[in-house]
């Protein structure tokens, strides 16, 4: 028997399923390292994430913090004030971003943002929202 790749349909409900666990996750997580374990595994589910990692920005200070990080080649970075890396980048615009290396060149050459980190195949950064911020 062979395996077809999922249809628009199915995968749509992949990520809908997801979105509700990851929901599910919030409310049974006693604490937030267990709530941002929970999310890596749901996302491991939909696509490769060996390397993830969650920033939360101090609305008061500006400054980025990393309380959850995965990383094959990178160190978790300290807290800093943002720069101009893709997840500041993310945070500017408010809107997901695939950077596939040649979005990630354009976004360096307009100087929207520079590379932090080992270089990556592909970068996924999604704004996490809550009440409207």
């Amino acid at each position: 028997m062979s395996r077809r790749d999922p249809t628009e349909r199915e995968r749509a409900q992949q990520l809908q399923a997801a979105t509700y666990r990851i929901s599910e996750a919030t409310n049974a997580a006693e604490d937030l390292p267990q709530l941002f374990r929970a999310i890596h595994g749901i996302i491991s589910e939909l696509m490769p994430a060996k390397n993830l990692y969650i920033a939360l920005q101090d609305t008061t200070s500006g400054v980025l913090r990393f309380p959850y990080w995965v990383d094959e080649h990178d160190p978790p970075p300290t807290p800093h004030r943002p720069s101009r890396g893709l997840t500041e980048y993310v945070l500017r615009t408010g809107q997901p971003l695939l950077a596939t290396p040649e979005v990630h060149e354009d976004l360096s050459r307009r100087g929207e943002a520079e590379l932090v980190g080992a270089p990556s195949l592909d970068w996924i950064g999604v704004p996490l929202k809550a009440h409207g911020r």
